[in-house]
């Protein structure tokens, strides 16, 4: 008995250590496979055959500390039931879950060993991807493993080179249709740089630049270019892109540059402009050659001028060229009469003098309307404005004795010449002296003595670089409202009383103005009107030039 006793406790003992052996086994191996999880950075989940969380590593238990909107919940949805999860998920991204649990369900049932899919997870702190992988165990238990792996950087460089590949291919199309647009049109396509201090240069041309102009793209990068062939009448307008730019403004205005056989060009400038750090502006633009359609409309206003004005000029030379004829003919008579008498002869014949002066400058102008009537071109040469001021001033003798109007002259005989029409210039002169006349008249402003228009002249640098005479003409009889300062150019507008205007003077006058070559311009003084003639001095005669002007087809 003792020995069997004695036997059964050492079968005992073996069968104990025996257990402890296996159990330590099955612990160690279970330390393992938690250590082999927590080392794998995916998100790594184990699930049963029934679809529920068993285990989870450790990479998955920071993601949900990091991310848990409950941390203190610690559970890690250990015990929950992935595929029920998935079949009842809803909301953002819940578009994935249901292909996730199908994917599942066939790795656990052994239609295939794994399964892959790419999702997105997007949180507050950006933009997320992951890949999600499921893995069948060995054997018949039906569990499987779930790992979740973070994609994101692979997927944002995949979306930049996508994207990138798909921003140039747009740009070269899109460089390639804007060349091919611009190319088949008049203009070019441009984008200048001006500094702070006003410098400005072409960076970029696109278009036929051989023919846009004449010059190469060469000559239009060089600094100060397009200001050396900007028109003297034009700066103003060019001014205005500069203006509308420095103000963050889209702006088209039209000038005019020189090409490079010489002719001026009309400009037709669309552009707008982006501030800079430095201070300066980037300006981007579309520069358009608009001289065709510039002579259309001239022609266009041309013949309406010759409309509204044909008829009247018409009427005007038949109505008073009997009675001028009439004049004309007493004052010779009578000369010859006081010829035979000598009583007093000297004042009576300074007396008819004066009458054929008059009529003379009546049927002059009775001449120039006719011309226009019939569009016939006017001869322009070189004269002085000294010239012109000076008979303008003796047709206006009686004028300003009568409305109590001192003229007070300071024109340079020394000054060049310009090149217009003397009649119709002097024209000109009479209409602004006469309309500074009116303003003293008919708003009572001023006595004999204080009523004083001046009219002086200097050379000067133009706003484009070149010389121009400047004649300004002006008075201290309250200026122009405001607001019709603007309109005072119009044709037919006047601010005189009905049957006191025809609207036309000024109107007439710019035009004249305009055909020499020069601007008019008009603003307010302190106490009156100040209009300023620009002018540019006549170029020296050359034969072609001279044939040019002979049939009246000379442009400034």
């Amino acid at each position: 008995m003792a020995n069997g006793s004695a036997d059964g406790a050492v079968e005992r003992d073996q069968d104990f250590a025996g257990r402890e052996a296996v159990e330590k086994r099955a612990r160690d191996s279970e330390l393992l496979a938690v250590a082999i999880l927590d080392s794998i950075s995916a998100h790594v989940c184990v699930l049963d055959a029934a679809g529920k969380i068993i285990v989870v590593n450790k990479s998955w238990r920071d993601f949900y500390d990091r991310n848990s909107a409950q941390p203190d919940a610690r559970n890690y949805f250990i015990g929950a039931n992935y595929l029920e999860s998935c079949d009842s998920a809803s909301g953002l991204y819940s578009v994935e879950a249901a292909p996730m649990a199908e994917g599942i369900r066939r790795v656990m049932r052994g239609e295939c060993d794994d399964f892959t899919l790419e999702y997105p997870c997007h949180g507050p702190s950006g933009q997320r991807w992951f890949s999600a992988r499921v893995t069948r165990f060995q054997g018949d238990s039906g569990y499987v493993v779930v790992a979740h792996e973070l994609i994101t950087e692979r997927k944002l460089a995949g979306f930049d080179l996508k994207v990138r590949l798909t921003a140039e291919e747009a740009l070269r199309r899109a460089n390639e249709t804007l060349r091919a647009v611009v190319q088949s049109g008049p203009g070019a396509l441009y984008q200048a740089e001006l500094s702070a201090r006003g410098h400005g240069q072409i960076l970029f041309l696109m278009g036929d630049q051989k023919v846009f102009l004449g010059y190469d793209a060469d000559d239009w990068n060089a600094r100060g270019f397009v200001r050396s062939l900007l028109h003297p009448a034009d700066v103003t307008a060019f001014g205005q892109i500069l203006t509308c730019v420095r103000h963050g403004r889209t702006c088209v205005a039209e000038y005019r540059l020189r090409c490079k056989d010489g002719h001026f060009a009309w400009i037709r400038d669309s552009a707008n402009g982006v501030a800079r750090k430095d201070g300066g502006y980037t300006i981007s633009g579309y520069a358009q050659d608009v001289s065709a359609e510039k002579e259309q409309a001239d022609k266009l206003a041309s013949a309406r001028q010759i409309l509204s004005l044909g008829a009247m000029a018409s009427g005007i030379g038949h109505e008073l060229g009997q009675p001028l004829a009439a004049i004309n003919l007493a004052a010779e008579n009578g000369m010859l009469a006081l010829d035979r008498n000598p009583a007093d002869i000297q004042r009576a014949h300074e007396k008819f003098e004066r009458i054929l002066s008059l009529t003379d400058r009546a049927g002059s102008i009775i001449n120039n309307m006719r011309s226009i009537a019939r569009d016939q071109a006017q001869v322009a040469v070189p004269t002085r404005l000294a010239e012109i001021v000076k008979d303008a001033a003796e047709q206006m003798r009686e004028r300003l004795a009568r409305d109590h109007v001192e003229l007070r002259v300071n024109v340079a005989t020394s000054a060049p010449p310009v090149r217009v029409v003397p009649l119709m210039f002097q024209q000109v002169l009479i209409n602004l002296i006469g309309n500074s006349c009116d303003a003293y008249r008919d708003r009572g402003v001023g006595t004999a003595g204080s009523r004083v228009i001046w009219i002086d002249s200097e050379l000067a640098d133009g706003r484009a670089g070149a010389q121009e005479i400047v004649l300004r003409i002006r008075d201290q009889a309250g200026g122009i409202p405001t607001e019709v300062i603007e309109r005072v150019f119009e044709p037919f507008f006047t601010t005189k009383a009905p049957r006191q205007g025809s609207g036309l003077g000024l109107s007439l006058s710019y035009g004249i103005v305009r055909q020499a070559g020069g601007l008019l311009e008009v603003r307010n003084t302190d106490d009156g009107a100040l209009f300023e003639i620009r002018l540019p001095p006549a170029a020296p005669a050359t034969p072609a030039g001279d044939a040019a002007a002979d049939s009246g087809m000379g442009r400034p």
